[in-house]
């Protein structure tokens, strides 16, 4: 919505018909006519918006992506609020000051059919809070908000409210007596609430949108605390069982073993002389030493356990590189890293992201690690086992292939994988990318050189293309030489 907002707004020709409303003429026309097709190229900005128009005050015209009329005809012939009459329509949404202002859910009935839509209004110029001279009127379609959001309801098996900054409520899952009473209750508390609808306690949850919206869940609290009160129970009866374990065993070793635990209190007592007026007796001694080695034990297996995924993140990148020594101890270096390299031969993919400007929303490290986040997920999915993703740098990963037989061509691990990997990043996420692919080598230790056939392949897209898939296995020395020779001339 903003960025239509502002495509409409800024738009040249849009500005100079604010401007001179009371001018006519061939110059007007053909102004009106520049301003339709660039109208035009907004229709399809989003899904959600199922129409929007411009209305021009000075002239009492509308301008929509597809037509010119005027204000009466369009909103009695094109966008018929049903529920309203032409007074509500000309004092909400075609005069006055309107900043960003979005109306609660409304019928509208356009060709026949009818269906409920959320009204935005913004007031033109952009930049004006009087001397308005026109409106951007959008209708942006309910059902397609009740579609994204229909899983969460499901899942939760609850439901939901959007309401505008003026708390009135944009959309609904629940209607009648319920959502009044959910309204209601919004009104007199803040924050995660609890209330009973139909006798069943449920829970409220708001949370503040960008836009200005603030979304209401509404969520049956058995459904928010099931697994906490499992993960309780276990927890309590574990616990139980520990300390019951604990204290018969340690009662029974000191009564029949009451000398060497003597010598090892003296040695505890020794070594924790500084605390030792803490403990009541030698048994509280040697309990609170082993609770607090075993707490230790877990601080460290628990650090460890975080720092797996970087640590093998890290080892694959060295070894894709050449940069691991691999003379002695790779296999218990591979088990400690719970790398699994089964199979002989080897192969590398370098993955290069050209163009993610579709997908991301700025130039930040969060919005660059959530589109490596997405290519990751999606080659772990096409690999399925037979090799690892890894982040390389900020724009680039890498593919560590492990295949059984060197006779596994590329054109197949292509059509396994990266057809199916470029097709969805495009489709799905608007990502350009663009491949690498080396030869199949055999040996752990041909890994650094599959990862120089992947790089000088990468280098041919100069020839082919910042989104093509270049294979090493079809550069011959004349290709190479024509890379050379353009790569000397761009840098020189």
């Amino acid at each position: 919505m903003e960025q239509l907002t502002a495509q409409v707004a800024f738009s040249p020709k849009v500005r100079w018909l604010l401007n001179n409303a009371g001018s006519e003429g061939l110059e007007k026309q053909l102004k009106v006519i520049d301003a339709l097709k660039e109208l035009s190229k907004y229709k399809n900005i989003s899904s959600f918006i199922h129409d929007f128009a411009v209305y021009f005050q000075g002239s009492d015209m509308i301008l929509t992506p597809d037509m010119k009329t005027d204000a009466s005809l369009y909103f009695s012939r094109f966008a018929i609020y049903t529920a309203r009459r032409g007074e509500w329509v000309r004092h909400q949404l075609l005069t006055g000051l309107h900043p960003k202002q979005y109306l609660p859910s409304e019928p509208v009935r356009r060709e026949n059919v009818q269906s409920n839509m959320i009204t935005f209004v913004q007031s033109l110029p952009y930049e004006y809070v009087s001397d308005i001279k026109g409106q951007l009127i959008v209708q942006i379609d309910e059902q397609q908000l009740r579609a994204m959001l229909t899983q969460i309801e499901g899942v939760n098996d609850g439901s939901l409210l959007i309401l505008n900054e003026k708390r009135e409520v944009l959309m609904s899952t629940v209607h009648g007596d319920t959502a009044a009473a959910i309204h209601r209750h919004l009104r007199q508390n803040g924050g995660i609430n609890e209330m009973r609808i139909d006798g069943e306690p449920m829970v409220l949850s708001r949370v503040k949108g960008t836009n200005g919206w603030e979304y209401v869940s509404v969520i049956p609290k058995k459904v928010v605390l099931q697994e906490v009160l499992i993960i309780k129970r276990w927890a309590l009866i574990l616990l139980t069982g520990c300390l019951a374990a604990g204290i018969g065993g340690s009662y029974a070793m000191a009564y029949r073993y009451y000398q060497p635990i003597k010598s090892v209190v003296k040695v505890l007592a020794q070594r924790e002389r500084s605390s030792a007026e803490m403990y009541r007796d030698e048994f509280d001694l040697i309990k609170q030493s082993v609770v607090r080695t075993l707490e230790q034990e877990d601080k460290l297996r628990h650090t460890l356990s975080e720092q797996a995924p970087v640590l093998r993140a890290n080892f694959l990148s060295r070894l894709i590189r050449g940069h691991v020594d691999l003379s002695h101890g790779m296999s218990e270096t591979l088990d400690f890293m719970d790398i699994r390299l089964d199979n002989d031969y080897f192969g590398v993919i370098l993955i290069d992201i050209a163009d993610c400007s579709q997908f991301i929303q700025g130039d930040t490290e969060r919005e660059w690690g959530l589109v490596r986040f997405v290519l990751t997920n999606l080659g772990h999915e096409l690999l399925q086992g037979r090799g690892y993703i890894v982040e390389l740098e900020r724009d680039r990963l890498a593919v560590l292939l492990n295949v059984p037989e060197s006779s596994a061509s590329v054109s197949a691990i292509r059509d396994d994988l990266l057809v199916p990997l470029k097709e969805t990043a495009q489709v799905r996420f608007k990502l350009s990318i663009a491949c690498g692919v080396s030869s199949i080598h055999r040996g752990i230790d041909r890994i650094a050189a599959a990862y120089s056939e992947a790089l000088m392949a990468l280098d041919y897209r100069i020839v082919h293309g910042t989104e093509s898939t270049m294979v090493y296995d079809r550069l011959t020395r004349a290709n190479l030489r024509i890379i050379t020779i353009r790569l000397r001339r761009r840098f020189s």
